[in-house]
Parts: structure tokens; sequence; C-alpha cells
């Protein structure tokens, strides 16, 4: 095991004795750009810069118009709440330095209203805007991250169910082509599965909806699935939630957290798997 895996075991495994911080953390939201949905059109047009640190804390920026025509942006700074809301002043400044010009300080102008957002997935929520009925918005995704998954997409993974808190090796392959998702997981003589559905892209990754089938040695079990999160990020390494309803079960559904790295192939042999896209 390399040495980059072996630290990813080890955070998972300190991880894993706390399960609802790893589930609460899928709420905090992404940080860049968010659009209303219904809005983008590829003209320019209005939205929110979300920049958010690891903590409650959130620094919310608007760039939209004035009634005149003429561009304005807006502020807001505030913890979000454990149910994922988040409600503070929306702020318009004045007065500070202009492009060329000597350093002047910027001056409150007005408080514009309230700027309140229920997040209810790290890149989905509800915003509401001054004088504004509540809408939807997503974060803005401009870049196909689903390259990632397909560089031959062998992932070496260390995975935990939430039901048993057990650190678990494996390795997982993906296939992500016009909507299409599927993904197997091998544990070896352990158990195999695999998870066919729809996917769409969700801010740094995907939000994937299907069916799984897993075989184990004496027992088998199929149902639906869910991911709270999944994404490959610029690293290659992987991670993901993913909640299972087995069929014909009363049992709630259960979680799976995924973490891992992208597993090259032997050198010299094949070109790397995990070079970056």
């Amino acid at each position: 095991m390399s040495q980059a895996l072996r630290s990813i075991t080890a955070l998972l495994a300190t991880s894993i004795t706390v399960l609802v911080p790893l589930t609460a953390r899928a709420l905090q939201p992404e940080s860049g750009m968010w659009t209303v949905n219904g809005e983008v059109n590829g003209k320019p047009g209005r939205g929110l810069q979300i920049d958010a640190q690891g903590g409650r804390n959130l620094i919310v920026t608007y760039f939209g118009y004035r009634e005149d025509g003429s561009s304005m942006f807006l502020q807001a700074s505030g913890p979000r709440q454990d149910d994922g809301t988040f409600t503070a002043d929306l702020v318009e400044f004045q007065g500070g330095k202009a492009l060329g010009a000597p350093a002047r300080d910027g001056q409150v102008r007005k408080v514009v209203g309230n700027i309140s957002i229920a997040f209810d997935s790290a890149t989905t929520a509800s915003v509401t805007l001054p004088g504004e009925a509540p809408a939807r918005m997503t974060r803005f995704q401009y870049e196909d991250h689903t390259a990632r998954f397909n560089r031959e997409g062998r992932y070496a993974i260390s995975y935990a169910l939430a039901t048993f808190g057990n650190l678990m090796p494996a390795t997982v392959t993906f296939k992500l082509e016009n909507g299409n998702f599927s993904m197997s997981r091998n544990n070896g003589d352990l158990e195999t599965c695999e998870y066919s559905g729809r996917y769409q892209p969700a801010g740094q990754g995907i939000k994937v909806e299907g069916t799984f089938a897993c075989k184990q040695a004496n027992s088998s079990s199929s149902g639906t699935f869910w991911t709270e999160e999944m994404e490959v990020d610029e690293q290659l390494s992987y991670r993901a939630v993913i909640w299972k309803q087995i069929q014909g079960s009363s049992i709630n559904p259960s979680a799976e957290y995924h973490y891992g790295l992208c597993q090259a192939a032997a050198m010299f042999l094949t070109p790397n798997r995990c070079t970056k896209p």
C-alpha cells in the first residue's frame, strides 16, 4: 500500500467513529460560482460567489444589476446554521479604490435587505433575495469532470459501511458516457458489487441514482442507490458517499463512505492511467 493510500486509510479510520460529522460535512457548500436555476442562457447575467473554507462561516458575494442596468455587487457574511441555513444582511458598498487609482477605503452605502440560503446538498440550495420569492440555485459547472472518472477508471480505495464502521480495501472502476453511469466495486473473494444508473453534473463532481447488485460467497443483495457526493478531484483522489436501500428491506438506507486514489498501471508497460487529464 502506498504512503498516500495509508494516509487516507488512517484519516478514514479516525473519522469513521464519528459518522454524523461525515454526513454533515457533505452539506458544506462548495466554494465557487452559483447560479439561479433557469437564468443561465450563455449571456451576461447574475449570480452568487460563495466562499466556504471548511467551517461554519460563509462569505457570499452577489453580482447583478440595478434597475438602470448598471452593474453592482453586494456582500453578506456570517455563520451557517446546523440545519444548513444561512441568513445575513446583504450590504452595498461605495467609495473604494478604483482600477489604477490611489488607495482609498470603501464604506457601507446601505443594507439592501436580508439574503437567506437553505442548502440541501453541497451543490444545490434555495435562495431568497431581497424583494424576491425563493428560487432554486446550483453550483455552476463549466468544466467536464467526467474525464477524471474515465481515466481507465481504476481507483484503489478504503471504504466503510455506516452500519458497521469497518474499513475494507477494494478497487472501483467507472464508465460514464452520455448520462449513463456504471461502477464496479471489487473486494476480491469477499464481495463484488455492480452499480448502474443515470448521472448528472453537480459542482465539482456528479450525482447518481440507480440500482446495485452485490454478490458474496454465500449470499447476494440488490436494491437502489443514490449519491450524496461523488467526485474525483484535480489530484485524482476519489471520494463518495453512497446511500443504498436493499430491495424488500424495512431497514433504513445505509451509507458507504469511499476514499481512494487513482491506481497507476505498471510502469513501462502501458501509459500511466493516473496522468492528470
